[in-house]
């Protein structure tokens, strides 16, 4: 409703101090409410970082876009690639056969700017939406539980 609407903006409003460099969006979250944070955090020039782990449900263009940086593990970008495709009758791709910097860059076609995908033991990848390169990030382990290890 729209009291609880008001009330929950007024207390991200609080919660957003001028000293506040980057939030964590988490998807246990209501995507109201993460979407309500990241306008406001944009709007503050804070840099906004949205975790794609937790509840599995689609992520739309619109909140791609107010993300500088998304960040699911393999399966979480597998899952997200599907939910465009499926979303955008897009039949051109498979997502299951395309690597990770490949499915980054689909997202990134829907809004996504940075993807920092988290593969366990094999690191990370980040790909950016300022340039080319990608980089790789080996891992170093040091205790791997609900990390998506495989």
């Amino acid at each position: 409703n729209n009291e609880e609407a008001k009330a929950t903006l007024d207390q991200i409003r609080n919660m957003l101090t001028r000293d506040t460099k980057c939030i964590m969006l988490q998807r246990e979250v209501p995507e109201y409410v993460n979407r309500m944070l990241a306008v406001e955090a944009k709007k503050r020039g804070t840099l906004v970082l949205q975790d794609i782990g937790g509840e599995d449900r689609p992520m739309d263009e619109e909140m791609m876009q107010l993300c500088d940086y998304i960040i699911p593990n393999e399966t979480e970008l597998d899952r997200l690639v599907e939910s465009l495709r499926v979303a955008n009758h897009d039949d051109t791709i498979q997502g299951r056969n395309m690597d990770v910097v490949a499915k980054a860059r689909y997202l990134q076609k829907y809004g996504a700017r940075n993807v920092l995908v988290t593969q366990g033991s094999r690191g990370s990848t980040l790909v950016q939406e300022s340039c080319d390169d990608v980089l790789f990030q080996p891992a170093c382990v040091l205790q791997s539980s609900a990390a998506g290890v495989d």
